[in-house]
């Protein structure tokens, strides 16, 4: 999550971080589901509707309030669901969920 302060984004995390540990507990699978309205089709000219994404990921070394995929990070995945896709708009519905 990104604030326009580095205070207001430390208390929007320890809030977000309590709202999510007792459905972190619970979870089945992976540890966060989001939903996503995307521009373009994410599985390319061939439609995929799954698509998984693995790699390493820290603090971004250019700002630190960003994630990003450094050689040094830890291992993730995240696996992307197409759900519906309009051809007319180029607007895919999908979910995103992270395991890491």
């Amino acid at each position: 999550a990104l604030a326009k302060t580095l205070l207001a984004e430390r208390r929007l995390t320890q809030e977000l971080r309590a709202v999510d540990a007792p459905q972190l507990a619970t979870a089945k699978v992976g540890g966060k589901v989001y939903v996503t309205l995307l521009l373009g089709h994410p599985g390319g000219p061939s439609r995929q509707t799954t698509i998984s994404v693995s790699g390493c990921i820290g603090r971004d070394p250019k700002n630190q309030r960003r994630w990003a995929v450094v050689p040094d990070g830890k291992p993730a995945r995240t696996v992307l669901r197409v759900h519906a896709f309009h051809e007319h708009s180029g607007l895919a519905l999908a979910t995103a969920e992270l395991f890491s």
